[in-house]
């Protein structure tokens, strides 16, 4: 049996807890933190707008405050999902693949950006018309495209497995789950 517990905890516990990936998450601590994850980062975004310091570029904006915050919640953010993992009777482990994939996604940018002719257009920016865009898109070699256009299909597609996770209701120990305990335990905390 879990006893309920409110967005502070859930917060100080995902912060408190931020180097264990011992014990379980349930699905209200989990989803608390994403809340105050993305309303940090929103508030953030915004004073980076107000103050001028955002940087437009062609990967996104993103301002000093904003990459500060998102750097120092990645941990916390990780430690936690792993935890939820388990409390839905995952290995953590299954993270890796969608680190495996994301990292095969940006080595298909990468290799697509440095393609000839592509950091041309891109310094051209608007000043190249629709015809050198569309020949130096036909100039990219096949297997680049194609590897880009699946590992960001296949990264979509684990992104959305483990989505479906987080979603998942807590499995106990009666029920099969090897990371759970058979101890009373309030949600969000280590048995």
């Amino acid at each position: 049996m879990a006893l309920s517990i409110t967005f502070a905890d859930a917060v100080k516990l995902g912060l408190k807890k931020y180097k264990t990936l011992k014990g379980v998450s349930s699905r209200t601590e989990y989803w608390y933190f994403q809340l105050f994850r993305i309303l940090v980062l929103l508030v953030a975004s915004v004073i980076d707008s107000v103050i001028g310091k955002s940087a437009d570029t062609m990967f996104g904006s993103g301002g000093f405050l904003t990459n500060v915050l998102t750097a120092a919640l990645l941990i916390p953010d990780i430690s936690i999902t792993v935890r939820r993992f388990k409390d839905a009777g995952f290995s953590g482990h299954w993270l890796w693949g969608q680190l495996v994939l994301s990292a095969a996604v940006v080595f298909f940018f990468v290799e697509m950006m440095l393609s000839p002719g592509v950091m041309t257009l891109i310094q051209q920016g608007s000043a190249a018309n629709q015809a050198q865009a569309e020949s130096v898109v036909m100039a990219i070699p096949g297997w680049i495209m194609g590897g880009f256009g699946i590992s960001l299909l296949a990264a979509a597609g684990y992104g959305i497995f483990n989505f479906i996770i987080t979603l998942r209701a807590t499995k106990t120990a009666a029920q099969g789950n090897k990371y759970a305990s058979t101890e009373l335990f309030i949600e969000g905390t280590t048995a």
